[in-house]
């Protein structure tokens, strides 16, 4: 059971991650030297960042809210830093199974897409876990 506190804390995990996911696309389709031909910088990260939130919150509602709500009290048995790690791989390990929904299978994709996913993950488990520690003390 998700008590009002703990939505809250969830929420504020999921937008911490979406920040943290909007400023990795950012760096990296800025950074890029080669400019996407049809839309530019600002509409290729636009389209991508907004593909990436749809798989973000899908996962966010599936890894964090079901798996965390379920595991909550085994997962306050161990450290926030190895609860962010388990965060960062649970999200990256969707990264494939998503390519595969999705069809496209291109190795160099699914590794930027996890690196990203990995990251995003780990500051959301982190940011929970950092609220569950406060908390419980």
């Amino acid at each position: 059971m998700i008590t009002k506190n703990g939505l809250l804390k969830m929420t504020f995990s999921g937008i911490a991650g979406w920040v943290v996911l909007v400023a990795l696309v950012a760096a990296y389709v800025f950074a890029s030297p080669h400019e996407p031909p049809e839309l530019g910088y600002a509409g290729f990260f636009i389209v991508w960042a907004s593909v990436l939130s749809v798989f973000y919150v899908a996962d966010f509602a599936l890894i964090t809210v079901i798996l965390y709500s379920a595991f909550r009290f085994r997962f306050l048995s161990v450290g926030v830093w190895l609860r962010s790690i388990i965060g960062a791989s649970l999200f990256a390990l969707t990264v494939p199974l998503w390519s595969l929904v999705g069809g496209r299978l291109h190795a160099s994709e699914i590794i930027l897409q996890a690196a990203i996913a990995s990251v995003v993950g780990f500051v959301s488990f982190f940011v929970l876990s950092r609220y569950e520690e406060r908390s419980a003390t």
